[in-house]
């Protein structure tokens, strides 16, 4: 009894490890493992720190255990976390065994992303159509091979284990630092090019759930989410002005 519970726990731990990894709200890790934990004849106690998570899980008997998971550091991924919630939802039904829970997290954790270069071309056309909404005109394909040239700059240096915060402020250089080069080239005008080539780099999905945590009730997780993102924004600002520094003050 004391092994299955164990086991479960464990299973558990991994569940909501990978939802907070990816991206979900804390409410809404909270709902999942409940449920995963009911479903099996548990009883959680959770704990989320912003990089932690703690969880006791009892069983009928009274009998408990207790495990701490640190949570590893990655990307959303809204694949993997619509997945997650659709195997907690099969276990509640009772069609999911602790095994096979198992074998569908290992397969859900191999789900690719969307492809480099889908994600690449997306990126790069909504920040050009915002430019073009804000009256850039021709200088939305400045913005557009600018949004290019950051994303990949930003991909290379994500690859290489380079702080986040670097990568966003390398990221943002070199977008408005490639739009004025490209509008002053080719004479397109537009100024407006030079800002909205850095609005792929804004967090807004980790603002958002900074707001929803604190709004729930999850001060700790909701700040600590906030502190991370404002410090994404603040290298963003640093990118850009550096940019506007060295290709002069007739962007500003």
């Amino acid at each position: 009894m004391a092994r299955e519970r164990e086991e479960a726990l464990c299973i558990i731990m991994d569940f909501a490890s990978e939802l907070m990894r990816c991206g979900s709200q804390t409410a809404r890790i909270f709902r999942n493992i409940e449920r995963i934990s009911f479903a099996w004849g548990y009883a959680p106690q959770i704990i989320i720190l912003p990089k932690t998570i703690i969880m006791t899980l009892a069983d009928s008997s009274g009998n408990s255990s207790t495990a701490v998971k640190k949570v590893a550091s990655g990307a959303l991924n809204f694949r993997e976390m619509s997945e997650l919630r659709k195997l907690s939802w099969r276990i509640s039904e009772g069609s999911v065994s602790m095994a096979e829970c198992k074998a569908e997290m290992a397969r859900i954790r191999r789900l690719s992303r969307i492809s480099g270069n889908r994600l690449l071309i997306a990126v790069s056309a909504g920040n050009a159509a915002f430019c073009g909404l804000f009256g850039g005109g021709l200088s939305m394909f400045a913005v557009f091979f600018a949004t290019l040239l950051a994303f990949k700059a930003r991909s290379f240096l994500a690859s290489k284990k380079t702080p986040v915060p670097l990568c966003f402020f390398v990221a943002a250089f070199v977008a408005s630092g490639a739009s004025a080069s490209i509008v002053n080239l080719f004479h397109l005008g537009g100024t407006i090019s030079v800002y909205t080539g850095v609005l792929f780099l804004v967090p807004g999905i980790p603002l958002l759930n900074s707001a929803v945590d604190i709004l729930d009730g999850h001060i700790l997780a909701g700040l600590s989410r906030f502190g991370n993102a404002m410090t994404l924004v603040f290298a963003t600002v640093c990118g850009l002005a550096s940019a506007l520094a060295v290709f002069g003050g007739e962007f500003l």
